[in-house]
Parts: structure tokens; C-alpha cells; sequence
């Protein structure tokens, strides 16, 4: 954001070969004699002063600083970088990223469409309201108890040895250590010893053990808990014995299971929602007017904040090379996955672009870069984003880029065609 400069502070600074901006103090009477941190707050002011937030008033306000009087003027303090504290404790340092001027208007102008859901207005009302749609909203009625067991893969022998498992309180993902020797030796003893039955209620509480706890709690530990003992139950002998060894292959068969059945699940009820008009597309998301950066970008022309996410490689930050140097972008934003303020694609499931692009004649273009297949989740974001372009309108695209060979699928393109042909 470029200073209105008021005071006529802007200079430039010149040291070995290298020019700088920066901001005198010296031309408003009464910042020089300021406390270092005050001197630091004033340069920021003069550098971010326009007119609105920061005013000229409140340049001279500090200037007229007096430790001893009652503060009586409100000032604004625009940081470029935060330390930041997070859940490990451990103190880091991210950067304020705002919007570049030169683009923020178009921004600032877009509403850019998500599905909403129809939710009872309330116990004194009979209006209805709409609520930006979740993934939860659709599960409301998933039931394990209506589902065989037949998707649970259990195959010992592709199972690894006996092996720790934890999961993150916040994470599906396992983190896995070898157990010792000793240890292995020690739980092979206890599990000879035990009855079948024991056997298997030992593996049913391991299993249940090694999920997340929002696994868990997506899903109620009563009703994995259900399922679990049918997948068990259902076991011969030697299978338990060999199951008891690798809780977490096992964890992980039943997980998949569950969460393939509540996949389709919910994209059948999304389906009926949006038949019954329960579920509808309307304008509902705006761009914030900043983002911290943990680890910013800043080598790349074109973004639309004046910093964005670095944690790009491979194909994605070819996109970014393309996105950045084609003459047809007006701006483009690294989208974070889960970060707060971030759009997505909501509906059966919760997409996060890789990418958002407003092109020069007004389109918003999302970006998903995926690998050389439909593998994972990769077919049901095409089919919800496909379908979310398709009621967005004229004004809005949707692509799942593939680095060298696109499957044969609406808005599935190479990096290469999708550089000739859309964006020319």
C-alpha cells in the first residue's frame, strides 16, 4: 500500500549498489525525540498513512506525544511481521501479507459463490435462514449400522510388523515408530496367554484406541466402536492372532472403510439436498484484506496479497510460473488448505483449490494441481467442482490441472493445454 506522504518523508537510501525506501522522521517536528520503539510505530505510520486509517492528524499526535498526559488519540499500527505462538508453544515469525493496491479493488468487488444450506430460523420464528453448507450438515444421519463390513480390506500378510501407533489429536494421519525388541517379545507373550474371546476385545479396544480423536468425534465412538467388533467378530482365528500385532494396519483398513462410505454417502444426500432445493448456490465468500504468511512469497509478479504462501514445489510452483507471467492474469492467490479466511469449494466435501485466478476479462478461475491420475479424492473434487462452476455462472471456472496426461474428463487439462487453451 503506497503512502500518501503527507509530511514528504519518502526517500531513498543507497548502500553498496543497492537502492532502499524509507521514511525520515526528521521532517515532522517532534518524532526524533521519541522513544526507539515510538520511532519505530511513527515510521510505520508515515509509511502506511492513506488518509483513511492512517491519517496526517495522527502522525502529529504521536509527535506530540507526552508520557505524563492521559492518552486522548487512537492510532492504527500496521505490522509487516507478527510473532506468532503455536500450539507447540515454540514462538514464530510470519508476515502480514495485505492486498496489493494495484489489484485490491477487484478483489475487494468479488462475492464469490458457495452452497448454503436451508436451517430451521428458530423456536420463535418460521423464517428460514441459510448457512454456508458443511461436510458435518451432511452427515447428521450416517449410520454405520446400515453397512456391511465387505469394504474393510484386512490382509495380514501385507501388514508390517508390530509397530507403535499415535495419532494427533487433530489429525487422521498416524505417526508410526518401530516398537523395541523387547517390547514385541512382551506383547506376544501377554497375547498367547489370553483366551480368543479376550483376544478379540483386546483388538477391538487397540483399534478404537489408534483413531484420532476427531475421527472419533466425526463419527461417535459408539458407532466405530459397533463396527469394529463386526470386522473383528467376523475374523478367524489366526487373523486376530495376526491383527493383534499390527494395530495400526488394521486402524488404518477399517478408517479407509468408514470414510469411503461416508463419501458416498454424503455426495447422495448433497445430491438430494440440491434436488430439494435444501441446498442452493449464492454469493457468500469476499477475499480477506490480509493473510499471515508463515512462509512468504514475494519473487513471483502478479499476486494479489504482497505476499503469498511459499510452500510450493513441483507442479505447483509451476502453476505459480505460469500463473505469475501470462499476460491474461490479472492477479493470482496460493489458497492454504484449512487456513481461515481461505475459500472453498463446500459441498460433499470440503475442496480447497490450490489456486484462485481473476483473469482480464472478469472470470475467477479456481486451480487444483494434481499428480497423473484420478487417485484419492481427486474424482469427487472434479465432479463437485465441475458442478459448482456449472451453477456459478460465466463469471466462474474451475480446472484440475495434471502435469502430463489428463484423464479423459470435463476440465481436466495438462499444464501445457491448459496454458495454450485457457489461458492463451
Amino acid at each position: 500500500m503506497a503512502s500518501i506522504d503527507t509530511f514528504h518523508s519518502r526517500a531513498t537510501l543507497d548502500v553498496d549498489g543497492r537502492s532502499y525506501e524509507i521514511y525520515r522522521l526528521n521532517v515532522v517536528d517532534g518524532l526524533e525525540r521519541l522513544p526507539y520503539s515510538l520511532k519505530v510505530l511513527a515510521e510505520n505510520m508515515l509509511r502506511t498513512e492513506d488518509g483513511a486509517n492512517v491519517t496526517a492528524d495522527h502522525v502529529r499526535a504521536l509527535a506530540a506525544w507526552d508520557p505524563m498526559a492521559e492518552p486522548d488519540t487512537e492510532i492504527q499500527f500496521t505490522p509487516a511481521r507478527v510473532i506468532m505462538q503455536d500450539f507447540t508453544g515454540v514462538p514464530c515469525i510470519v508476515d502480514l501479507a495485505t492486498m496489493r493496491e494495484a489489484v485490491a479493488d477487484s478483489a475487494r468487488g468479488l462475492v464469490v459463490p458457495r452452497f448454503m444450506i436451508r436451517v430451521d430460523g428458530g423456536l420463535f420464528t418460521d423464517d428460514e435462514a441459510w448457512k454456508p453448507l458443511d461436510r458435518e450438515d451432511l452427515l447428521a444421519d450416517f449410520r454405520l449400522s446400515k453397512y456391511g463390513i465387505k469394504d474393510v480390506k484386512i490382509d495380514p500378510d501385507t501388514f508390517s510388523e508390530a509397530r507403535e501407533v499415535d495419532l494427533a489429536s487433530d489429525s487422521d494421519e498416524y505417526r508410526i515408530r518401530w516398537l523395541e525388541d523387547d517390547v514385541r517379545k512382551n506383547m506376544a507373550m501377554l497375547f498367547a496367554n489370553m483366551s480368543d474371546g479376550g483376544k478379540r476385545e483386546s483388538l477391538k479396544a487397540l483399534v478404537l484406541q489408534a483413531m484420532s480423536s476427531q475421527f472419533k468425534n466425526t463419527f461417535g465412538s459408539a458407532q466405530l466402536t459397533g463396527y469394529i467388533a463386526r470386522v473383528v467378530d467376523d475374523m478367524d482365528s489366526p487373523v486376530v492372532d495376526a491383527c493383534l500385532h499390527s494395530v495400526g494396519g488394521v486402524a488404518r483398513a477399517v478408517a479407509d472403510a468408514v470414510s469411503g462410505l461416508a463419501d458416498d454417502f454424503c455426495e447422495e444426500s448433497f445430491g438430494k439436498l440440491l434436488s430439494r432445493g435444501d441446498v442452493r448456490l449464492e454469493p457468500e465468500y469476499r477475499f480477506p484484506e490480509s493473510f499471515m504468511q508463515a512462509n512468504p512469497l514475494t519473487s513471483y509478479d502478479g499476486a494479489l496479497y504482497e505476499a503469498e504462501d511459499g510452500r510450493v514445489d513441483g507442479l505447483e510452483r509451476r502453476m505459480v510460473d505460469l500463473l505469475a507471467n501470462n499476460r491474461r492474469v490479472r492477479w493470482w492467490h496460493r489458497v492454504v488448505e484449512r487456513k481461515q479466511g481461505e475459500f472453498s469449494i463446500n459441498g460433499f466435501i470440503n475442496h480447497y483449490p490450490d489456486f484462485l485466478a481473476l483473469l482480464d476479462n472478469g472470470t475467477l478461475v479456481a486451480i487444483e494441481t494434481k499428480g497423473e491420475h484420478l487417485a484419492g479424492d481427486a474424482a469427487r473434487k472434479l465432479r463437485l467442482s465441475t458442478r459448482w462452476a456449472d451453477m456459478a455462472g460465466a463469471g466462474f471456472r474451475y480446472f484440475m490441472v495434471f502435469e502430463r496426461e489428463a484423464p479423459d474428463a470435463d476440465n481436466a487439462f495438462t499444464l501445457a493445454e491448459f496454458g495454450s487453451e485457457i489461458l492463451g
